[in-house]
């Protein structure tokens, strides 16, 4: 294990707590044995009228610190060498009995509020530990959700900007100062919409995000954009579900951008219950169903399949709609909390 690790302050902790336990469990055994042939002792003198030899040393770690039981105790053995008085004998026997029970459950008490103690420390480790553990699966999500943009911001700029900045320069060397200045704003584009996603911050409104992220489509790309939402839940979603539908429309926005010559798309978000329902709609011009299955298809509709394995992640369903343009139909049940 690493020497590190031993010095955490979960298991500072448990240590603590384990030592504390240990000792308490120990000490209030011993005190119970002792307290018991203590009680034995002083019955076998009210039959016996004697005592043991070693009562002084049984006795001493109780009246050393309690005036009173040692009084007590210098009374019954002062009553003991005097036999006329054997009645007083008894009754100072049960006086120093009586205070000897006292002193057992004063000092129990005391054991008892230690292994509480020892308990409350075992807890506070556990919270910590758990709290540990959960900031630390929050952080592996937070980095597998930048790792997953890089990806994705990675794999736009090869599909959409690098065959952009290919087609211009194939242009280029045609001559062809239209084709030429089409594909250096759409590169352009492309560049400042990958940009201006990287700035999202997701610790604020959702819808907001969202928002944005539409307008900057509207923007960059230049292809009208609507947004209409009646989901309050959106902000209650965990973050990890929130950047997952944040890709999934940067995706769905993207493929229009790049595939479906649209001049036009149609964003609807809405809860019904504890589902959440996402519609992406455009006026392009469709794909075939067919393209989309297959291995080899696979990779030339990397977007959509992506968008499916989002929302499968997300335990929802998407269909294809491609009637008059396209339209995605995003179903996510029992998301809403």
């Amino acid at each position: 294990m690493n020497v590190k690790k031993l010095f955490k302050i979960e298991y500072i902790l448990i240590y603590t707590a384990f030592f504390v336990f240990v000792l308490n469990v120990s000490f209030k055994r011993i005190a119970s044995n002792e307290f018991n042939r203590i009680d034995l002792a002083l019955n076998s003198l009210s039959l016996q009228n004697r005592l043991p030899d070693d009562f002084d040393r049984l006795l001493i770690p109780f009246s050393y610190f309690d005036q009173e039981i040692e009084n007590q105790m210098n009374n019954v053995l002062a009553l003991m060498s005097s036999s006329d008085f054997h009645d007083d004998l008894i009754e100072a026997t049960i006086q120093l009995q009586y205070s000897l029970r006292q002193t057992e459950q004063t000092l129990l008490f005391g054991y008892d509020s230690l292994l509480y103690c020892a308990i409350f420390l075992a807890v506070i480790a556990v919270l910590v530990i758990l709290y540990k553990n959960f900031s630390f699966k929050m952080e592996n999500n937070r980095r597998q959700a930048m790792n997953d943009a890089q990806i994705n911001f990675s794999r736009d700029l090869h599909d959409g900007v690098a065959q952009d900045l290919a087609a211009m320069k194939i242009y280029l060397k045609k001559n062809d100062v239209d084709k030429t200045n089409f594909y250096a704003n759409h590169a352009f584009n492309e560049v400042r919409y990958l940009i201006d996603s990287l700035r999202m911050d997701f610790n604020g409104n959702f819808e907001k995000v969202l928002e944005e992220t539409i307008n900057s489509f509207e923007a960059n790309y230049e292809i009208r954009a609507k947004f209409l939402c009646a989901a309050d839940g959106l902000n209650k979603l965990r973050e990890e579900q929130q950047i997952e539908i944040y890709r999934i429309l940067q995706e769905a926005l993207s493929n229009i951008a790049r595939h479906a010559n649209a001049t036009e798309v149609t964003i609807k978000v809405t809860e019904v219950g504890s589902t959440l329902n996402i519609i992406i709609s455009d006026n392009g011009t469709g794909f075939n169903q067919e393209e989309i299955s297959g291995e080899e298809n696979e990779r030339h509709h990397y977007g959509l399949i992506n968008i499916k394995d989002r929302v499968s992640k997300l335990g929802g369903t998407v269909d294809f709609v491609t009637t008059e343009g396209t339209t995605i139909a995003i179903t996510i049940k029992d998301i809403i909390r």
